[in-house]
């Protein structure tokens, strides 16, 4: 049995040199290109081991290492994805092999096979926009073609209505091509037409295309993709074969969206839950984008709204980032730093050709416009902090340099979720560190005014009015060991043993009493002056006071019962 490997194609896909895996036998001698080198006589494992080389050799902390081996098991992930979907099966390209286009007013009807007028042509250089044209391909076929028990097909994406004759033969239509946009009716931009066997030759086979493109919204500057032989399947099989693992990766991004819509009721954190929100949608709605041709054949006119969202939803993206980074570190200059990089976005857009481009500049530049203010900002003050954040945006950067021929395929998808997930444990840590920051400002609050009612206790203790027996009588709370909660009443336990009823609830009489006295259960407040120790036995504590009384401790106060007592101590 033959050893079945992957190699690494890149295909024009309009503006967007999609790249795609494309299972083949690999003949020895051959060359294919894995992740943009090229690397003679090797199988699978060793792009696999390539890729991992290349990963980890940028590893230097902490950080990168978990971003490293995040985008280490994606690719690992696709990988195991394609060869599961893998199957031992011949597939021809033609796109490189030598056409004749041919100018569709001087073919007669009825001649199919020998067409006038033509002239040579590159197949990514056919240009149907606004025109009708015919090709013509001179093909002789392997044996194994002949031999082949399989249906075959000629696959044909463009952005085209087309008729197809095989030896004069017609063999299948996808829309229908003509002189004008009122008679054309436009196709799907991929298609199949079924090949039967007995039209085959050994030699000298003519394929013959009528094609015609007069709808759509751009013009492109590649509007024909791929062109080929193969088993007969659907029409659109070959493009993202990884679209199964791409879908898991939608699915990542659209709970992102509602984790973040869920952060955004918190109003401490709607204003950052927000712009990850907007992140992650646009994120999501790119990769949707992209896989739809997968999902669905379209007509061909709707490759161009196809195009125009995945560069829309790139450049959504990359402003959020930007708006994100210069919120954060540009403080008083952050409209500046916004405004500026949405300018030269726009101004670069506008200046590149092509929408595979375009749709890496609209993220490219809002990067570099970060990765700038990052700089001067460390340039400034150094924080490590501040350094993470520099590196991370450099990697993404250089990533999109290194794959900028296949900017938007799963790779860029992948590093998104990855920079994403970075962005949100940075964020994170810095919302931790700042609670932590207010808790102890709030304990340091909560000290200080205890140490001030203490010291006003002292040199001049607050009294409390009790009604008893018709007569307001008045005590003074230093006196008061604990108060205990009796039904409608509060048991009041003074240091002459005396106890005094005083009517209302214990939180009542916790909002007349000062910072002195804290809460140890829900039935028992006490006065911390009053106390001599703490006992804990077995996670049930217990408050041993100066006149040798005690009051029991609920576990889930102990830990601030414990946190006040040293308070006090201090």
């Amino acid at each position: 049995m033959e050893q079945i490997e992957i190699i690494f194609c890149i295909v024009d896909i309009s503006e967007l040199n999609t790249a795609y895996y494309i299972p083949n036998y690999i003949n020895a001698g051959s060359d294919f290109r894995c992740m943009g080198g090229n690397f003679p006589n090797k199988s699978i494992s060793g792009c696999i081991n390539q890729v991992n080389g290349i990963l980890l050799s940028v590893a230097k902390n902490k950080v990168q290492t978990i971003l490293s081996q995040f985008c280490l098991t994606v690719f690992m992930l696709v990988i195991i994805t394609v060869l599961s979907y893998a199957k031992a099966e011949t597939i021809r390209s033609l796109t490189s092999m030598p056409m004749q286009v041919c100018n569709a007013a001087h073919v007669a009807s009825e001649d199919r096979v020998n067409l006038t007028h033509c002239q040579p042509i590159h197949f990514y250089d056919i240009d149907p926009q606004g025109k009708e044209l015919w090709i013509q391909v001179a093909l002789s076929l392997e044996p194994e073609f002949l031999q082949n028990n399989q249906p075959l097909g000629l696959y044909l994406s463009a952005k085209t209505a087309s008729r197809v004759y095989f030896n004069g033969v017609l063999v299948g239509e996808n829309g229908k091509p003509a002189a004008t946009a009122r008679d054309e009716i436009a196709g799907k931009m991929d298609s199949v037409f079924y090949l039967p066997t007995s039209l085959f030759q050994a030699t000298d086979n003519q394929l013959s295309i009528h094609m015609s493109s007069h709808h759509g919204y751009l013009s492109l500057k590649h509007p024909l993709h791929f062109i080929g032989l193969a088993p007969y399947g659907a029409a659109n099989r070959f493009f993202q074969q990884y679209s199964q693992f791409s879908l898991m990766l939608l699915g990542m991004f659209i709970l992102s969206v509602i984790y973040y819509l869920a952060l955004c009721v918190n109003p401490q954190l709607r204003k950052n839950a927000f712009i990850f929100l907007l992140m992650s949608l646009f994120a999501g709605c790119q990769l949707l984008a992209e896989i739809s041709r997968k999902l669905t054949l379209y007509s061909y006119p709707d490759q161009d709204l196809r195009l125009l969202a995945i560069s829309g939803f790139s450049l959504g993206f990359g402003l959020c980032l930007l708006i994100f980074i210069c919120r954060k570190f540009a403080s008083q200059q952050a409209l500046h730093w916004v405004y500026s990089g949405i300018l030269l976005t726009l101004i670069a857009l506008f200046m590149v050709p092509g929408f595979d481009a375009k749709t890496a500049v609209a993220t490219l530049v809002p990067v570099l416009v970060c990765i700038i203010l990052l700089g001067l900002r460390l340039k400034q003050q150094y924080e490590s902090r501040i350094a993470g954040y520099l590196v991370v945006f450099i990697l993404f950067l250089l990533t999109i340099v290194a794959t900028f021929s296949y900017f938007h395929e799963l790779p860029f998808y992948c590093l998104v979720a990855g920079l994403l997930s970075y962005l949100f444990v940075q964020q994170a840590r810095e919302y931790s560190r700042e609670q932590q920051n207010n808790q102890r400002e709030q304990l340091l609050r909560t000290k200080l005014e205890y140490k001030i009612a203490q010291s006003q206790q002292q040199t001049s203790p607050s009294t409390l009015s009790i009604s008893n027996a018709g007569a307001i009588e008045r005590i003074s709370t230093a006196d008061i060991l604990y108060c205990q909660a009796a039904g409608d009443y509060v048991e009041l336990h003074c240091a002459n043993r005396r106890m005094i009823l005083f009517t209302g609830s214990l939180k009542i009489l916790e909002e007349q009493l000062p910072a002195t006295f804290i809460r140890v259960h829900r039935s028992y407040l006490v006065n911390l002056d009053q106390v001599k120790s703490l006992k804990n036995d077995a996670g049930k504590g217990k408050l041993i006071l100066q006149n040798g009384g005690d009051v029991p401790v609920s576990r889930r106060m102990l830990p601030s019962v414990r946190e006040s007592l040293t308070q006090d101590s201090q």
